[in-house]
């Protein structure tokens, strides 16, 4: 019959923790972390027009823009109307690729 000695878990913590001691294994690497980049800040090319209005809006409750939201109103409808400045181009669909077939 062989006889194994027990061992505390403060033993165990001690001698787990010496490199010269049997039972030592070095602490697992973890994974290396993956951080996405952060993306260009989105423009809002109308948020300033759109702002006045609901500010607007709220304080005067004025929701059909006849009165005092009137001028508010057609600042951020020429707004909308303007183009969109830059934005990528889009690549072709799968539908594209397949049609071309």
């Amino acid at each position: 019959m062989v006889h194994i000695p027990k061992v505390s878990p403060i033993n165990y913590i001690q001698h787990s923790n010496d490199p010269t001691h049997p039972s030592f294994s070095p602490p697992a690497v973890p994974p290396q972390l993956k951080v996405k980049p952060r993306r260009t800040a989105h423009i809002q090319p109308c948020a300033i027009e759109l702002s006045a209005m609901l500010t607007c809006w709220a304080a005067s409750g004025d929701l059909a823009s006849v009165d005092k939201c009137k001028e508010s109103a057609a600042k951020l409808h020429e707004c909308m109307q303007k183009p969109k400045i830059g934005g990528k181009a889009r690549a072709p669909t799968i539908n594209y690729h397949l049609s071309r077939l």
